[in-house]
């Protein structure tokens, strides 16, 4: 249906426009959202390619199973800052004894 060097460039501006909008810190709900979209064609390859993406030596992943565990973690990233964007607040985890110092 789309060329796949069209789809390219655009996978490659939505992920520089993503990372832009993270680092300067602007209209981080839109970038959020972006994100939250193009994770689910990102992380696809976790249920339709799985046993790709660990068929390396030892098991260790290859460089699909990298580029997935990357997204994992700016998944990770991603939910602490959509949670400070809402208002909250990163704690100690209630650490009684940080309390009384």
């Amino acid at each position: 249906m789309i060329p796949d060097g069209v789809v390219m460039v655009l996978l490659a501006t939505l992920e520089c426009t993503i990372g832009l909008l993270l680092i300067t810190g602007r209209w981080l709900r839109v970038a959020i959202y972006l994100l939250g979209v193009h994770l689910v064609g990102i992380l696809s390859p976790a249920v339709l390619l799985a046993g790709r993406e660990f068929a390396g030596p030892h098991h260790m992943p290859t460089l699909e199973g990298q580029y997935v565990l990357k997204d994992v973690i700016l998944l990770a990233v991603v939910m602490v800052i959509a949670t400070t964007v809402r208002g909250g607040v990163l704690t100690d985890g209630g650490n009684p004894s940080a309390k009384n110092k």
